[in-house]
């Protein structure tokens, strides 16, 4: 009997380490979000806290559905356009509104159309990166930058001409003060670049810089800050006509670049694209791509200079089967290594979904059931060259909005773990549990490759709740009376004996 509260031990901690493998929500939709060490900040029409088990802390209205989220110092920084009107506001973490600021003037020329495409938070500083659509003739833009302190004053605005008809995309704060800023142009492909900005907001046009010259960049996706002091740019490369080719390219806090590392899938007819990274203690990469076509999601693990660890993706059918899709676009899938697993946003059911990994991209419940090979040594061609241009400050418009604490109605997450069989577990005979989880006052049924077995259940605390005799190789058990959790199964007979899992859940 001890080996068997021994077994049982170990079977349940090991699978309640991934039990909760995946949190849905039933009533938050699948906005733009934040994952943080402590917690998920979703804004999708409002603004809403919970933490990793799925508890909803708080929510507030204000917060339009595509705002740019940032955590610094236990504050949070939102910006979104709305109409013609460009919108910064800090809060709290409890979510109280300490100051807005409305940005409606041009900032470059007349006759222009403004959006907020990034903030970051550096000391006492915070930029907003801003592009400019000009509604004369021609119809170029321009990228600028708006640079406040963390009390919300104005310190500076500056307008870069020299990358007219192009867009800034994602900055990244810069240990020396300042920041980086990533740019693309928006319509010819013609130069992305980075370079540097110091901490009021003006160009540092002393410092190297860096730009890359190639007529197939597309747009920076991503920036991370890793812990040796260095910057990755996740970088789409569109090839013509249709081919993509992202990469990485490794970005030293002075400038200079010293390593690229390009990626191919060449089983997808037209490659892949970045979605969303980030990376672990130790400096390795997690990357979440997507196949051009077929599109399908593609997870992979890199050491710290790029070079491909672990590649996994799903096959159309097991995503079907999952009913799992990892969105992209303007609201797109985020994730972050937390407590050495990885956690993403997914949606699972059409449910807004936290899906969690081990160190190696499996998942107990929605693993990847494909191995991708991909090409981690594509060449690419840096050049170098930046220039940039200054304009005097513009006073901008300073009011405050309000964000109104809003009643947590949004369902809390809860534990979706998605099982049709159970594999043996101490002997060659199979037993089959179906449904996997079951609802609440439905049934179980329960079939076995030997006859006339005794059942048995247990608890988590190992405790027997219910003991049948099976007539032939299969029953039937009504799960009502069961509370929501975790059950242990045992068949046995006078030679033979099987356990499996299953959980009661009262949701779909």
């Amino acid at each position: 009997m001890k080996a068997f509260y021994l077994f049982l031990f170990l079977f349940l901690s090991a699978f309640c380490s991934k039990a909760q493998n995946a949190i849905s929500f039933d009533s938050i939709a699948f906005g733009s979000s934040l994952l943080t060490e402590d917690a998920i900040y979703f804004c999708t029409g409002e603004l809403i806290k919970s933490d990793y088990q799925g508890n909803v802390l708080w929510s507030k209205t204000g917060a339009p559905e595509h705002s740019i989220i940032k955590l610094k110092d236990n504050f949070l920084y939102l910006i979104y356009t709305a109409g013609a009107s460009n919108f910064a506001s800090k809060l709290d973490s409890a979510g109280n509104l300490l100051w807005s600021r409305t940005f409606n003037q041009h900032i470059c020329t007349s006759q222009q159309s403004n959006s907020l495409t990034d903030i970051v938070i550096n000391g006492n500083r915070v930029y907003i990166l801003c592009n400019q659509t000009y509604q004369g003739v021609g119809g170029f833009s321009y990228p600028s930058l708006i640079t406040l302190d963390t009390s919300g004053t104005i310190i500076n605005v500056w307008c870069d001409s020299f990358f007219y008809d192009g867009n800034f995309t994602y900055g990244v704060e810069r240990l020396a003060g300042g920041l980086w800023i990533g740019d693309h142009d928006g319509g010819n492909i013609i130069v992305t670049g980075s370079f540097s900005v110091d901490a009021n907001g003006i160009p540092s046009t002393n410092l190297p810089g860096s730009s890359f010259l190639s007529g197939q960049f597309s747009y920076i996706n991503n920036v991370l800050t890793k812990t040796n002091s260095e910057h990755c740019y996740f970088v789409n490369n569109f090839n013509t006509p249709y081919r993509t080719q992202p990469f990485i390219v490794f970005e030293s806090d002075d400038g200079f670049i010293h390593q690229y590392k390009g990626y191919d899938a060449p089983q997808f007819f037209e490659g892949m694209k970045f979605i969303t990274a980030c990376h672990d203690s130790m400096d390795n990469l997690y990357i979440l791509a997507e196949g051009v076509y077929p599109a399908e999601p593609i997870l992979f693990k890199t050491d710290p200079y790029g070079n491909i660890l672990t590649v996994k993706s799903w096959s159309p059918s097991a995503l079907n089967a999952y009913q799992l899709q990892f969105p992209d676009g303007y609201s797109h899938s985020q994730m972050i290594c937390r407590n050495d697993s990885l956690y993403v946003t997914c949606l699972i059911n059409n449910k807004t979904s936290i899906l969690v990994f081990d160190s190696v991209l499996n998942t107990s419940c929605f693993n990847p059931d494909l191995t991708v090979q991909i090409n981690d040594s594509l060449d690419i061609l840096p050049t170098s060259g930046i220039s940039t241009s200054y304009v005097p400050p513009i006073s901008y418009t300073q009011v405050d909005s309000v964000y109104n604490t809003q009643i947590a109605y949004h369902s809390n997450g809860f534990p979706v773990c998605i099982i049709s069989s159970v594999g043996q577990i101490e002997s060659n005979e199979r037993l089959i549990l179906y449904p996997n989880p079951v609802m609440n006052a439905s049934t179980l049924t329960v079939s076995s490759e030997f006859e006339n077995g005794e059942l048995k259940i247990y608890n988590q605390l190992g405790n027997v709740i219910k003991q049948q005799k099976m007539e032939g190789t299969s029953t039937q058990i009504e799960s009502a009376g069961l509370a929501e959790g975790l059950y242990i199964i045992k068949v046995s007979s006078a030679q033979n004996k099987v356990y499996g899992k299953f959980m009661v859940t009262k949701h779909n």
